[in-house]
């Protein structure tokens, strides 16, 4: 009987740890539903300010401006005046870690600046990381994707 009593006993405790471990509520759920609640990236210094579009509007101008900052120690110089548009895919990670998804951009900004790819590169990768954004129902930082566009409006040298 013994035996019988331990064998059930390890049977039934195998079993629900099993069933546990399935659990939607001890998962993380796969995928998430923005709301406005929500917390977009920010930079400490953004946080403070009242409002959410006072917040994310900080975080945009303040990543355009480091960004700016740092493209700008190249001094691109292009041999025909360019106005143009190049728009960059960043992807802010969990850690708040900004990397380059995509960029897309016509041909001029390629043929003016052959190396703008690897330029872009260096000058993400030199900006500080950032507060990322947070699923505030479930409290997790998540990874989130911005749209940056860069305007190239130069005369040429």
């Amino acid at each position: 009987m013994n035996k019988w009593f331990l064998l059930v006993s390890v049977a039934v405790v195998f079993f629900s740890c099993e069933k546990l471990k399935k659990s939607p509520s001890t998962q993380h759920p796969t995928s998430f539903e923005w709301t406005f609640s929500d917390e977009s990236p920010s930079f400490s210094h953004c946080d403070s300010l009242g409002t959410y579009k006072e917040q994310y509007q900080c975080f945009q101008t303040e990543l355009n401006r480091l960004l700016s900052l740092q493209i700008s120690q190249f001094q691109l110089q292009p041999n025909k005046s360019l106005n143009d548009t190049l728009t960059l895919t960043l992807l802010i990670d969990q850690k708040g870690q900004i990397s380059i998804q995509k960029r897309t951009a016509n041909n001029h900004i390629d043929t003016e600046f052959p190396f703008i790819d690897s330029l872009l590169q260096q000058s993400v990768s030199k900006l500080p990381r950032v507060l990322p954004a947070t699923k505030t129902n479930v409290g997790l930082p998540v990874k989130s994707t911005i749209y940056l566009p860069l305007i190239f409006k130069t005369a040429p040298q």
